[in-house]
């Protein structure tokens, strides 16, 4: 008779939320940055998009 096998690994789940799926790690080959580049390209596209959009009084005739 043969010795039992070990079971499999188990894959590490996250429990971080109500529905448990498996934790995953991005790829190699996926882009990666780090959150402060993140976070200054957030405020770049805000101060373009303020430019673009906001009004200033003298252009408003008095309306």
């Amino acid at each position: 008779m043969e010795a039992p096998k070990a079971p499999a690994k188990p894959q590490f789940t996250s429990e971080s939320s109500i529905i448990v799926h498996p934790y995953r790690f991005p790829k190699d080959d996926q882009f990666k940055s780090p959150t402060w580049l993140l976070i200054l390209v957030l405020f770049i596209a805000f101060f373009v998009l303020k430019g673009f959009i906001y009004i200033s009084d003298e252009k408003r005739h008095g309306k």
